[in-house]
């Protein structure tokens, strides 16, 4: 079909060309002006992000080693043995007693020695012979006198305030770390954990440490990031537990607006504690101006260049790119026998002769290809079809020979009428797809035969879809299945085959399972493999002849247990309307 050439001058495309690249190229740039400031603030937020993460990382590395230490200080007193068992000997009496104090003294010593800063470390036992050993913190406070352990009787906890609320959270063995008792007024803070005899595991006491928050969260001075900002550790109710300023001063609440501040959080593993930083907006957007005003210029002069670019260029290719395309568009509809015309002698001329060679040369290899695949996958097709029945045929006559020589001439007579049902069914007319209710009745005569030479030694179970009986499948794709059953499945005298076919969603899925001998997976593997070795030939045949009609997303699965049985899995695609019978290739 020959194009009208549009109406007017050259020039007129041209700008109408133009005019349009610079609105596409106009508008992005508006839209960049418009939102410069919120695009500029995003891009130092995540260069900040990126910039504080690894301090914010080390911060919460550093105070995840120092709760680690305390935690290792809990762990080797909840599980020492000698402490256990020096506990239940001092239930014993006095003369036991002794022995034990000199046992688990040391023990809490040793504990102490894994912190590095002034630890305080309280146990309290519900073994009340035990004796206490404790300081008066009247007029010395615990942390004040270095590392120091105290032994009090558990009862002393039910004067205290702190233990009534902290024990709702002490059920479990597990250590928790919560202000009690005087750690706020003292700046400290404590992890407290319930100790439990280890063969019953009852509670046998109460474990408190006690560090003070200047040691633990001593990173929050230490580490510095690019742009002030306020540092803190808050718990899960939100209470700050200890943070800095700006001015690296001790910060204990936040009483300011977030509006104004970008807020990072970070969780501290194995705590309820968040480490939250707090930025000032107004520091952020000292650079944020920058990067605005960069973008905005970097924007206009690549505005500029675009639209000479484009004035230049549109004019002088407009036309010539137009014919092209419409060519091109022309063979993409499949009219390879149309030409581009075009009278110059310059590159595009090339272009229009090279484009005119090709749509010739495809048009002739296309219908060469097609022609020659068609003839190629019929032919092995039918070479496949024709490679199972003469297998089939040679067991059938081999059967019937053997029961001629045992003069079972009815059992003759109706091996021979079944098999030459299973032809009758089996030819077809010479078509490659039947339906499936005649694959069906094609194994169901198969295993008729089977029947006369194997008796009652095999059940069969059909479970067949209604939905599926609609459609159709290449013939032959069961019985090889079935037949490698009663040759090599037979297990302990007995064989049951289950021969299922379902219709899900757009596939035909076909089953053969039985419960027989099964197949070592090494033969699995080779059987469907493509290594040199390959067993199996019928199975292969299936697949091969399944691939071919339908292609590679169909064929068959095998999954088999040696000493439990053998499933097979077929799958084809719905199909209800048979090809002519000349080309079964060339109408699927």
């Amino acid at each position: 079909m020959q194009r009208r050439r549009a109406n007017g001058s050259q020039i007129t495309f041209q700008y109408k060309l133009f005019l349009t690249y610079s609105l596409v190229v106009l508008l992005p740039v508006v839209v960049l002006g418009t939102l410069a400031y919120r695009f500029s603030l995003d891009a130092v937020r995540e260069r900040t992000d990126q910039y504080i993460a690894g301090t914010v990382n080390q911060m919460v590395d550093n105070i995840g080693y120092r709760l680690d230490a305390f935690g290792r200080m809990s762990d080797q007193i909840f599980f020492d043995e000698s402490i256990q068992e020096a506990l239940r000997l001092s239930e014993a009496g006095w003369e036991m007693q002794e022995e034990a104090t000199k046992t688990i003294f040391p023990k809490l010593e040793s504990a102490l020695k894994i912190a590095q800063e002034n630890v305080a470390l309280s146990l309290y036992l519900r073994n009340e012979t035990f004796p206490e050993l404790y300081y008066d913190h009247t007029k010395i406070k615990a942390l004040t006198m270095g590392k120091v352990y105290e032994v009090y009787h558990f009862s002393r906890l039910n004067e205290s305030d702190w233990y009534a609320e902290a024990s709702r959270s002490l059920e479990k063995f597990d250590p928790i770390w919560r202000q009690v008792g005087d750690d706020r007024a003292e700046g400290s803070i404590s992890l407290l954990r319930q100790t439990a005899d280890l063969n019953n595991q009852k509670p046998i006491g109460l474990l408190r440490i006690r560090a003070e928050m200047k040691d633990v969260f001593q990173s929050l001075f230490l580490e510095k990031f690019g742009v002030p900002g306020y540092l803190f550790v808050q718990d899960a109710s939100g209470k700050i537990l200890y943070g800095s300023d700006p001015n690296r001063q001790l910060l204990m609440s936040w009483t300011k607006p977030d509006d104004g501040y970008y807020t990072i959080d970070h969780a501290i593993p194995d705590t309820a504690w968040t480490l939250v930083v707090k930025i000032p907006y107004a520091e952020l957007r000292k650079e944020s101006v920058n990067v605005r005003n960069v973008t905005i210029l970097s924007c206009f002069a690549c505005l500029l260049l675009l639209l000479l670019i484009n004035f230049v260029v549109s004019g002088y290719f407009s036309k010539r790119i137009r014919k092209i395309v419409s060519f091109l568009g022309v063979l993409k509809d499949g009219e390879l026998s149309r030409r581009f015309r075009y009278s110059g002698q310059d590159e595009f001329g090339y272009i229009a002769f090279a484009l005119n060679e090709m749509a010739e040369n495809i048009d002739d290899l296309i219908r060469k290809v097609y022609v020659a695949g068609l003839e190629k996958k019929e032919a092995e097709l039918r070479v496949l079809q024709s490679q199972i029945n003469p297998h089939l045929l040679y067991n059938a006559l081999s059967s019937i020979t053997k029961m001629a020589k045992m003069n079972m001439n009815e059992e003759i007579h109706d091996m021979a009428l079944g098999l030459a049902k299973f032809y009758r069914l089996t030819l077809n007319e010479g078509k490659t797809l039947i339906g499936i209710d005649q694959e069906i009745e094609q194994i169901k005569a198969y295993i008729g035969i089977q029947h006369i030479r194997y008796g009652d030694r095999f059940s069969v179970h059909y479970d067949l879809d209604p939905a599926a009986m609609g459609y159709q499948t290449i013939k032959l794709i069961l019985q090889p299945f079935v037949e490698n059953v009663f040759e090599h499945a037979w297990y302990r005298g007995r064989v049951h085959i289950r021969i299922v076919v379902r219709k899900e969603g757009e596939r035909i899925v076909f089953k053969v399972i039985d419960d027989g001998a099964g197949i070592r997976p090494e033969t699995t593997a080779q059987i469907l493999g493509d290594g040199e070795v390959k067993p199996g030939y019928g199975i292969r045949n299936v697949d091969e002849r399944i691939k071919l009609q339908f292609g590679e997303a169909y064929g068959v699965a095998i999954a088999s247990r040696p000493g439990i049985g053998t499933g097979v899995q077929i799958d084809i695609p719905v199909s209800r309307q048979a090809p002519p019978a000349s080309s079964p290739i060339s109408a699927s």
